[in-house]
C-alpha cells in the first residue's frame, strides 16, 4: 500500500497518532490536513519563536514518572509575549497537553461539558464561573493569535487565527477556556508541573529508548530538546535594532521586549526572527544600583537580571518603586522590588487566592493557606520607565491596579487590569543580603528611609531574651500572687470568737497557747466582724511568751458604713482585716487582744461605745461566750473572730515583683505599637 505524500514537496507523510488531524511536513514544513482518504495542503506553517524548553516535537519526555512522546506544538502570541502548547501521547494512546509560559509548565486534559458561550465571553478577571461542579476564579482574559505550529495536532488550525482565552483557578483546580471565532469552545483542566515532575530526555541518552523512538525519529526538520540543569546559564542570542542597527543581546528564555542599549528604542521580540519597534516616547536613561545583565546567587539559586521596570503612584504625593526581573532556567522568573531603600523578593503563586481584591479595603483580612494577612493598601499606578528585557510587553503609561496585604515579613500582592489578574508572594529582604548576593556588581545601595509595609519589627538577641525573661518572671510572680488566695497557709490558731466585753476590758482577752516550729515564719492574723453596721472595731494584738513577756505587737481595724442618699444606696469599709507578722521558733506563744469599738450615725457622728465593767469575771464571761453559753448583749460593741495562719506569702510583694518584671516587655510593646503606627501613618 502506497504511503500518502505531501502535496507541496511530494515527500512521504507518516502520521504516527491516530487522532491527529493536522500534521506538519517534516521536509518542507507545510501544514497538512490529514484523514483516511487524502492529505490536503492547509498552508505554510509560520516560523516559531525558539523558546528554550525541555520538550521538543518528536522526542520523549517523562511527566510525573510516566513516559510520553511529544507529537506536536502550537505557539500562541498575545500582547505580553508568547506561550507554547505541547501535544503529548502516553504509551497507552491517551493524549494530553503541556502548556509552557515564562518557564512554567502545566499538564492539561481536555474535558467535555456544556457552557453558555455568551456567559463565557462576558467574563472578566476576578469573576467566578462554574465548570463541571467547580467554582473557579477568572485570572486572565485575553486574545491570542496562532503564531505557528509544528508536528501533529488533534484539530485543524490556521496561522493568525484569533482565539479568546480565559485562565481560571481555585486552590485545587486550574482551567483554561478557549473560544474561537465560530464559537467553538475548548475547556481544559490542568495542574502545575514542578521541575521535578517534568524531565526532557538528554539527546546523548536517546539510545536507551531503542525501537520505541524509531517511529518518530524520522523527522529531520525538528529541533532537539534543550535539557536544563540548575547550573546552566541562560542561552543568549543577538538581534539587530531596526532603528540604529546596533547588536542587542537577549538573555531571557521568553523575552517579549527589550530596550536597545545604543539608541534606547523599545523593541518587540515576541515573534521569532522579527524585531518590531514599539511606538512610545523614549525615556531618559536612569541609573539603578543593580545593573541589567548582572548575575547573583540569591537564596541558593543563580539568577540573571534581565530588566527592570519603574512604577509611579499619585496619591496625596508621588511615590516611585522599581521592580527588577530575574531569571533561572529551572525556577523561572522572579522579581526584586525596591522602594525607599526597602527590598522585597517576589515569586508568582502557582495557586491563586480565592478573593476578589477589587472590593477589598485597608485593614480587611485575607487568609492564605491558614495564615492571616491584613490589607495594607489598594490603589493604582502606571509604568514610567522600562529598561532591559522583560517577559511581557510593557509600555510607558500602562496603568494597573494593585492590592498589598501584609503579614511581616511577607506580603501578598495582587495586580490586575482589564485582561489579567495575578497574585504573587513577597518576602522582605535586608539590604545586606542584596549586597551579599550581587557583590561588587552592585552600585551604591539606596539609603533606607521610613518603614516598609512588610518590614518586620526587629529585636536583637539580647532584647528578645530580656523580653521573654521578663514575661516568664511576671507569669511566675503572678502565679505566686494568686496562690496566696488559693493556699492561705497552715492554721495554728483556729477561728476564735471574742466578745466585745472581753477585748474592751482593761485586762483584754488572752488566747490559747500555740506553737511556732523552728525557723522564721510569716504569719497572717485575720480579724473579722460580720455584725458591723455603721460601726467600727479597733483592736491591738500582743504576742507574749510563757513569761508574759511581749515579743511582738500589731493592730487591726474593721469598719463598715452604709446608707441611702438621693434615692441610691451606698456602702464603704470592710468587715475583715488582716496583718502580716514574722514569728520565730521553736517557741510557744499566746495572743493578748484588747481594743475599742464605736458606731456612727448621720445625726450623731462618730461615737465610742461605753466601757464594759471591769472585773475579774471578764475572762470567765469570754470563755462562756466561746462555749455558746452566753451572749454579749449585756455589753456595748460587736464581737470579733480572729484566726492565725503561718507559712503564708506576702501577696503584694509578688504582685509588685510581677509589675517590675513587666516593665521591659511593656517597653517592647510600646516600641512595637509605635513601629506599627508609623508604618500605617506612612501609607
Amino acid at each position: 500500500m502506497n504511503k500518502p505524500v505531501c502535496p507541496n514537496c511530494s515527500s512521504e507523510v507518516e502520521v504516527t497518532t491516530r487522532s491527529a488531524i493536522v500534521k506538519q511536513c517534516a521536509y518542507c514544513e507545510s501544514a497538512l490536513v490529514v484523514n483516511e482518504q487524502a492529505i490536503r495542503l492547509l498552508g505554510d506553517a509560520a516560523l516559531l519563536t525558539d523558546t528554550p524548553s525541555c520538550l521538543a516535537v518528536g522526542w520523549p519526555a517523562t511527566v510525573k514518572g510516566k513516559e510520553v512522546f511529544v507529537r506536536g506544538r502550537i505557539q500562541y502570541q498575545y500582547p505580553a509575549g508568547v506561550w507554547d502548547e505541547w501535544w503529548v501521547e502516553y504509551d497507552d494512546g491517551e493524549t494530553a497537553w503541556i502548556s509552557q509560559d515564562e518557564g512554567r509548565y502545566m499538564l492539561e486534559h481536555r474535558v467535555t461539558t456544556e457552557v453558555d458561550v455568551k456567559a463565557v465571553r462576558d467574563l472578566k478577571p476576578g469573576d467566578t464561573f462554574r465548570i463541571s461542579g467547580h467554582t473557579l476564579w477568572v485570572q486572565e482574559r485575553n486574545v491570542a493569535l496562532v503564531a505557528g505550529y509544528q508536528g501533529e495536532l488533534p484539530f485543524a488550525i490556521s496561522p493568525d487565527e484569533e482565539m479568546l482565552y480565559f485562565d481560571l483557578t481555585d486552590n485545587k483546580f486550574k482551567a483554561t477556556i478557549e473560544v474561537f471565532a465560530d464559537d467553538e469552545i475548548n475547556i481544559f483542566f490542568g495542574e502545575h508541573l514542578s521541575h521535578h515532575d517534568l524531565r526532557g530526555v538528554d539527546p546523548d541518552d536517546i539510545e536507551q529508548f531503542g525501537d520505541r523512538i524509531k517511529r518518530i525519529y524520522h523527522q529531520p526538520a525538528l529541533n532537539e530538546p534543550q535539557v536544563y540543569r540548575v547550573a546552566d546559564t541562560v542561552a543568549a542570542r543577538a538581534i539587530n535594532c531596526p532603528s540604529c542597527g546596533g547588536s542587542v543581546t537577549i538573555n531571557g528564555a521568553q523575552a517579549a521586549m527589550i530596550t536597545c542599549t545604543f539608541c534606547g528604542e523599545y523593541l518587540d521580540v515576541t515573534v521569532s526572527d522579527t524585531v518590531r519597534l514599539l511606538k512610545q516616547k523614549l525615556a531618559k536613561q536612569q541609573h539603578f544600583c543593580i545593573p541589567t545583565g548582572s548575575t547573583c546567587h540569591f537564596r541558593g539559586v543563580d539568577y540573571t537580571v534581565l530588566g527592570r521596570i519603574q512604577y509611579v503612584q499619585y496619591d496625596e504625593g508621588t511615590y516611585y518603586w522599581t521592580a527588577v526581573q530575574m531569571y533561572n532556567p529551572e525556577r523561572g522568573y522572579a522579581f526584586l522590588e525596591e522602594e525607599n531603600g526597602h527590598w522585597l523578593f517576589f515569586a508568582p503563586l502557582t495557586h491563586t487566592i480565592l478573593i476578589d481584591p477589587r472590593y477589598r479595603t485597608a485593614k480587611q483580612g485575607i487568609s492564605y493557606y491558614g495564615q492571616s494577612y491584613v490589607v495594607f493598601e489598594r490603589g493604582n499606578c502606571q509604568v514610567c520607565y522600562v529598561e532591559g528585557e522583560l517577559s511581557w510587553v510593557a509600555r510607558v503609561g500602562d496603568t494597573l491596579e494593585f492590592l498589598d496585604a501584609i503579614r511581616p515579613p511577607y506580603m501578598l500582592s495582587a495586580e490586575w487590569s482589564d485582561t489579567e489578574m495575578e497574585w504573587s508572594l513577597g518576602n522582605y529582604v535586608e539590604p545586606a543580603e542584596i549586597q551579599a548576593a550581587f557583590g561588587d556588581q552592585i552600585h551604591s545601595m539606596p539609603r533606607r528611609t521610613g518603614i516598609a509595609p512588610a518590614q518586620p519589627f526587629k529585636r536583637s538577641r539580647n532584647q528578645r531574651w530580656a523580653m521573654w525573661a521578663g514575661l516568664a518572671f511576671a507569669a511566675l510572680f503572678f502565679c505566686l500572687w494568686a496562690a496566696n488566695f488559693v493556699w492561705p497557709g497552715k492554721t495554728i490558731l483556729p477561728p476564735t470568737a471574742i466578745p466585745a466585753s472581753a477585748y474592751r476590758s482593761p485586762e483584754g482577752f488572752v488566747t490559747n497557747e500555740f506553737e511556732i516550729p523552728s525557723g522564721s515564719h510569716i504569719c497572717k492574723i485575720t480579724t473579722e466582724c460580720n455584725g458591723l453596721s455603721n460601726q467600727w472595731v479597733a483592736v491591738g494584738f500582743a504576742f507574749v511568751d510563757d513569761n508574759d513577756q511581749v515579743l511582738l505587737d500589731t493592730d487591726a481595724e474593721v469598719e463598715y458604713y452604709s446608707g441611702t442618699e438621693g434615692g441610691e444606696s451606698w456602702s464603704e469599709g470592710s468587715k475583715r482585716d488582716y496583718k502580716l507578722v514574722r514569728l520565730t521558733g521553736p517557741k510557744k506563744y499566746r495572743l493578748h487582744v484588747f481594743g475599742q469599738s464605736g458606731s456612727w450615725s448621720r445625726a450623731g457622728g462618730d461615737r465610742t461605745d461605753p466601757e464594759p465593767p471591769s472585773n475579774a469575771a471578764t475572762g470567765k464571761l469570754a470563755a462562756q461566750f466561746n462555749a455558746g453559753k452566753t451572749t454579749p448583749r449585756h455589753y456595748s460593741g460587736k464581737s470579733i473572730t480572729i484566726s492565725l495562719q503561718r507559712g503564708v506569702g506576702i501577696a503584694r510583694y509578688y504582685f509588685f515583683a510581677a509589675i517590675i518584671a513587666l516593665i521591659y516587655p511593656v517597653i517592647e510593646l510600646i516600641r512595637t505599637i509605635s513601629f506599627s503606627t508609623q508604618k500605617w501613618s506612612d501609607d
